[in-house]
């Protein structure tokens, strides 16, 4: 989706997440020192894919509320088609020899789409990451790409009892990526193995 991907629009997106709950297009303009029809140019951008929601009027103006269902819905659908996304790389990656079945990475996303816990924890980690200001990625696509490498390095992921079905669905994805890791480990043990052999000879 080209607005997650748009540096300007992000940039909104991560100040709304700082912001809080609620938030006044003027005040996302003073603080990203922008004029308010910039400000509300990408505001209707993140309208028209239902990322924002407009709210109640107070005085002279309407504020904007994110809708983090919807985010997640579109943070699942950009995992099950973006080409780039990890998961996809090991369906269609040569060097990964066990393969989950398609159908079986479609079942783990249907899981999770809608499920109380995912959403708050992409709702959790985005504000964390927003939070940060130094060294946030430049667009919202970019922190897609982070959130699945920490899906898949996640230690407490890892030791967390199953006891929701998100959590089940979270560690089969996890299960499923770290596949992609695994097989490019071989092939770099495998160069760095013939190169300290030439070494030697």
């Amino acid at each position: 989706m080209t607005v997650l991907r748009n540096k300007e629009t992000s940039k909104v997106l991560f100040a709304m997440m700082r912001s809080g709950e609620t938030v006044f297009p003027m005040d996302l303009a003073k603080a990203l020192k922008k004029s308010y029809p910039t400000i509300r140019g990408h505001l209707e951008r993140l309208e028209k894919v239902r990322i924002v929601t407009m709210g109640e009027k107070e005085g002279k103006y309407r504020h904007y509320v994110i809708d983090w269902e919807r985010f997640s819905e579109i943070v699942i659908e950009r995992y099950e088609t973006n080409e780039d996304s990890m998961i996809n790389h090991v369906l269609v990656c040569p060097l990964v020899l066990e393969k989950p079945p398609k159908y079986e990475v479609k079942k783990v996303f249907r899981r999770l789409n809608g499920n109380p816990f995912f959403i708050n924890l992409i709702k959790n980690y985005f504000c964390g990451i927003a939070e940060r200001q130094v060294q946030v990625p430049d667009t919202i696509d970019e922190t897609l790409d982070l959130f699945e490498e920490d899906l898949s390095d996640s230690t407490s992921l890892q030791h967390t009892a199953p006891g929701k079905d998100a959590i089940l669905a979270l560690k089969e994805w996890a299960l499923y990526n770290r596949r992609h890791f695994e097989a490019y480990q071989k092939v770099f043990e495998k160069a760095l193995e013939s190169t300290l052999l030439k070494k030697q000879e």
